[in-house]
Protein backbone atom coordinates (compact mmCIF):
# COMPACT_ATOMS: atom_id res chain seq x y z
CA UNK A 1 0.00 0.00 0.00
CA UNK A 2 1.38 3.37 -0.93
CA UNK A 3 0.65 6.57 0.78
CA UNK A 4 0.59 9.96 -0.97
CA UNK A 5 2.75 12.62 0.54
CA UNK A 6 0.84 15.59 1.98
CA UNK A 7 1.01 18.89 0.11
CA UNK A 8 3.58 21.36 1.43
CA UNK A 9 2.38 23.74 4.14
CA UNK A 10 3.78 26.71 2.27
CA UNK A 11 4.20 27.40 -1.42
CA UNK A 12 7.49 26.35 -2.89
CA UNK A 13 9.40 29.33 -4.22
CA UNK A 14 10.64 28.92 -7.73
CA UNK A 15 13.67 31.11 -8.46
CA UNK A 16 12.93 33.94 -10.83
CA UNK A 17 14.88 33.79 -14.07
CA UNK A 18 17.10 36.79 -14.66
CA UNK A 19 15.51 39.45 -16.79
CA UNK A 20 17.08 42.09 -19.00
CA UNK A 21 19.92 43.95 -17.32
CA UNK A 22 18.75 47.45 -18.25
CA UNK A 23 17.51 48.30 -14.77
CA UNK A 24 20.90 47.73 -13.16
CA UNK A 25 22.76 49.51 -15.95
CA UNK A 26 20.58 52.62 -15.61
CA UNK A 27 21.11 52.56 -11.84
CA UNK A 28 24.87 52.38 -12.32
CA UNK A 29 24.79 55.20 -14.88
CA UNK A 30 22.79 57.41 -12.50
CA UNK A 31 25.17 56.77 -9.60
CA UNK A 32 28.28 57.42 -11.71
CA UNK A 33 26.76 60.55 -13.25
CA UNK A 34 25.92 61.82 -9.77
CA UNK A 35 29.46 61.37 -8.55
CA UNK A 36 31.06 62.92 -11.65
CA UNK A 37 28.71 65.90 -11.98
CA UNK A 38 28.67 66.49 -8.22
CA UNK A 39 32.46 66.35 -7.97
CA UNK A 40 33.00 68.83 -10.80
CA UNK A 41 30.42 71.30 -9.47
CA UNK A 42 31.65 71.04 -5.88
CA UNK A 43 35.26 71.54 -7.00
CA UNK A 44 34.28 74.65 -8.98
CA UNK A 45 32.35 76.07 -6.04
CA UNK A 46 35.09 75.36 -3.52
CA UNK A 47 37.74 76.91 -5.71
CA UNK A 48 35.47 79.89 -6.32
CA UNK A 49 35.78 80.86 -2.67
CA UNK A 50 39.41 81.76 -3.36
CA UNK A 51 38.19 84.69 -5.42
CA UNK A 52 36.75 86.14 -2.23
CA UNK A 53 40.25 86.39 -0.78
CA UNK A 54 41.30 88.67 -3.62
CA UNK A 55 38.64 91.18 -2.56
CA UNK A 56 39.86 91.49 1.04
CA UNK A 57 42.36 94.22 1.91
CA UNK A 58 45.47 93.84 4.10
CA UNK A 59 43.50 94.44 7.30
CA UNK A 60 41.09 91.62 6.49
CA UNK A 61 38.17 93.91 5.71
CA UNK A 62 36.09 94.20 2.57
CA UNK A 63 36.35 97.72 1.12
CA UNK A 64 33.03 99.47 0.48
CA UNK A 65 33.55 99.48 -3.29
CA UNK A 66 34.05 95.67 -3.26
CA UNK A 67 30.88 94.68 -1.41
CA UNK A 68 28.90 94.09 -4.60
CA UNK A 69 31.73 92.05 -6.10
CA UNK A 70 32.05 90.09 -2.83
CA UNK A 71 28.37 89.18 -2.85
CA UNK A 72 28.51 88.21 -6.51
CA UNK A 73 31.54 85.94 -6.02
CA UNK A 74 30.13 84.46 -2.81
CA UNK A 75 26.73 83.68 -4.29
CA UNK A 76 28.26 82.16 -7.42
CA UNK A 77 30.58 79.91 -5.38
CA UNK A 78 27.81 78.98 -2.97
CA UNK A 79 25.50 78.23 -5.90
CA UNK A 80 28.02 75.85 -7.44
CA UNK A 81 28.47 74.10 -4.09
CA UNK A 82 24.74 73.81 -3.51
CA UNK A 83 24.07 72.56 -7.03
CA UNK A 84 26.91 70.05 -6.82
CA UNK A 85 25.80 68.53 -3.54
CA UNK A 86 22.13 68.54 -4.60
CA UNK A 87 22.80 66.87 -7.96
CA UNK A 88 25.06 64.30 -6.36
CA UNK A 89 22.46 63.58 -3.68
CA UNK A 90 19.57 63.19 -6.11
CA UNK A 91 21.41 61.04 -8.65
CA UNK A 92 23.13 58.92 -6.00
CA UNK A 93 19.81 58.28 -4.26
CA UNK A 94 18.23 57.33 -7.58
CA UNK A 95 21.11 54.94 -8.33
CA UNK A 96 20.95 53.48 -4.82
CA UNK A 97 17.21 52.77 -4.87
CA UNK A 98 17.15 51.52 -8.44
CA UNK A 99 20.22 49.39 -7.73
CA UNK A 100 18.43 47.70 -4.84
CA UNK A 101 15.40 47.07 -7.07
CA UNK A 102 17.65 45.64 -9.80
CA UNK A 103 19.30 43.28 -7.30
CA UNK A 104 15.97 42.07 -5.92
CA UNK A 105 14.36 41.57 -9.33
CA UNK A 106 17.47 39.93 -10.88
CA UNK A 107 17.53 42.54 -13.64
CA UNK A 108 21.15 43.54 -13.89
CA UNK A 109 22.26 42.28 -10.51
CA UNK A 110 25.98 42.94 -11.06
CA UNK A 111 25.40 46.47 -12.29
CA UNK A 112 22.95 46.99 -9.40
CA UNK A 113 25.59 45.97 -6.87
CA UNK A 114 28.08 48.30 -8.56
CA UNK A 115 25.50 51.12 -8.44
CA UNK A 116 25.07 50.51 -4.72
CA UNK A 117 28.80 50.70 -4.12
CA UNK A 118 29.27 53.81 -6.28
CA UNK A 119 26.31 55.59 -4.66
CA UNK A 120 27.54 54.92 -1.13
CA UNK A 121 31.26 55.49 -1.68
CA UNK A 122 30.60 58.45 -3.98
CA UNK A 123 30.18 60.63 -0.89
CA UNK A 124 33.88 60.26 -0.15
CA UNK A 125 34.80 61.11 -3.75
CA UNK A 126 32.67 64.26 -3.74
CA UNK A 127 34.07 65.34 -0.38
CA UNK A 128 37.63 64.71 -1.63
CA UNK A 129 36.97 67.00 -4.60
CA UNK A 130 35.57 69.59 -2.18
CA UNK A 131 38.74 69.41 -0.09
CA UNK A 132 40.98 69.55 -3.16
CA UNK A 133 39.06 72.55 -4.50
CA UNK A 134 39.31 74.39 -1.19
CA UNK A 135 43.01 73.60 -0.92
CA UNK A 136 43.68 74.73 -4.48
CA UNK A 137 41.69 77.90 -3.93
CA UNK A 138 43.37 78.74 -0.66
CA UNK A 139 46.75 77.80 -2.09
CA UNK A 140 46.30 80.40 -4.80
CA UNK A 141 45.95 83.01 -2.05
CA UNK A 142 49.19 82.06 -0.30
CA UNK A 143 51.52 84.18 -2.46
CA UNK A 144 49.37 87.25 -1.75
CA UNK A 145 49.44 86.56 1.99
CA UNK A 146 53.22 86.09 1.94
CA UNK A 147 53.71 89.34 -0.03
CA UNK A 148 51.49 91.21 2.43
CA UNK A 149 53.37 89.79 5.44
CA UNK A 150 56.79 90.65 3.98
CA UNK A 151 55.86 94.20 3.01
Amino acid sequence: MSYASPPPAYPVRVPRPPGPSGLGVVALAAAVAGVVIGSVAVYAGAQGFADIGGLVDEAGDIPDESVGAFLSVFLRAFGWLGAGFALWGLLATWGLVQGIVAIVLHRGRGAGIAALVVAVLGFFVVMAFFAIGMTAGLGSLAPDAVDAAVA
